[in-house]
């Protein structure tokens, strides 16, 4: 039996594909198959995904014709057939022992899905890589019962994504995949984290993320954006009337918000105004319950709520965000 199935989207990523792929062949656990789903790719990436399944019997490759990232999962789903779920992202690499590591840590602990650190993968002008790491130690611990909600609606360690985690495959059944490509984890994560009763985590970095300024998370604003907010609402309504988990759920949805606004542009903010002032209508009745980690943060998100100054704002936010990934990407060299 198939004991992992690695469900990997692929949509034009010729430049990053072959790292990607190479990096799961090499994993130090060997009972898994790989189902890479080929969603329309009009570059080379057909050509390096069937060399890896002409030359790995656990590669299996499914075509479809651009149904989008959250579909294509779902498609891969429904041929996986291992008796657990993982996902990687066709751009991102994994150390070897990323699946062992995973394993291992859910079957010792009892647990319904495990997850392990990560970090940030850039490529300087000059090729040569940095890492960043996310994790400020090499911990691991096990979270139980009502702990495991507020791990995921805290965003602490265990991130808000699909491919750091492993899942038991039953926790899919009957769970619905987003329509749109942002955000789509948090839908699907929402539905599956409530029945997840052991949570194991380990915050040593086996997932590097790929930095890329045209990466779908990177992209520019689009309306369905906003849309897509209503995940990341979902939290607070897991939350219900829990005094411990309601800032939490308040503060991740603001926090969120202010990453879709920093993708604004000031014509976009004009367009989608009366949807904007909603939400910052929302936040604003709620605002005892905002408790962003960075004090600055806090202080920018409260202006903006009180002043409605939503561009200016929201272009120093941006500026305060890259300005610290530029400290941490200059750093150690």
């Amino acid at each position: 039996m198939v004991l992992v199935s690695v469900i990997i989207p692929i949509h034009n990523m010729q430049d990053y594909l072959f790292e990607c792929l190479q990096s799961l062949s090499k994993q130090t656990l060997q009972n898994f198959e790989v189902i890479l789903i080929n969603d329309g790719s009009v570059d080379h990436s057909s050509d390096i995904i069937n060399n890896f399944v002409s030359s790995d019997a656990r590669f299996h490759v499914y075509e479809t014709t651009r149904v989008g990232q959250s579909m294509a999962r779902k498609i891969g789903l429904d041929h996986s057939k291992g008796k657990y779920l993982a996902f990687l992202d066709s751009d991102d690499v994994v150390t070897s022992q990323w699946l062992a590591t995973l394993v291992d840590d859910l079957i010792s602990s009892n647990a319904d899905m495990s997850a392990v650190g990560f970090d940030l993968l850039f490529i300087k002008r000059n090729g040569k890589r940095k890492f960043v790491q996310m994790n400020t130690k090499d911990s691991f611990s096990i979270i139980e019962g009502k702990d495991v909600l507020k791990a995921w609606i805290s965003c602490d360690g265990i991130g808000g994504f699909l491919w750091n985690k492993l899942f038991k495959k039953e926790l899919f059944r009957h769970i619905k995949f987003a329509h749109t490509d942002y955000m789509e984890d948090i839908f699907l994560i929402n539905q599956i984290i409530v029945k997840v009763h052991i949570l194991s985590y380990r915050a040593s970095s086996l997932y590097h993320y790929r930095q890329r300024t045209n990466s779908s998370v990177n992209r520019s604003f689009k309306k369905s954006d906003l849309e897509s907010l209503d995940y990341v609402y979902t939290m607070i309504r897991l939350a219900e009337d829990d005094e411990e988990m309601k800032p939490l759920a308040f503060s991740r949805y603001a926090k969120t918000t202010m990453s879709i606004l920093n993708k604004m542009k000031k014509r976009d903010v004009l367009l989608n105004n009366q949807e904007i002032q909603k939400i910052l209508d929302n936040l604003y009745v709620h605002r005892k319950y905002l408790q962003l980690k960075n004090p600055v943060d806090n202080l920018i998100l409260l202006t903006m709520l009180k002043t409605r100054r939503i561009y200016i704002l929201s272009r120093l936010e941006k500026g305060l965000i890259n300005f610290k990934y530029y400290v941490k990407l200059i750093g150690g060299d």
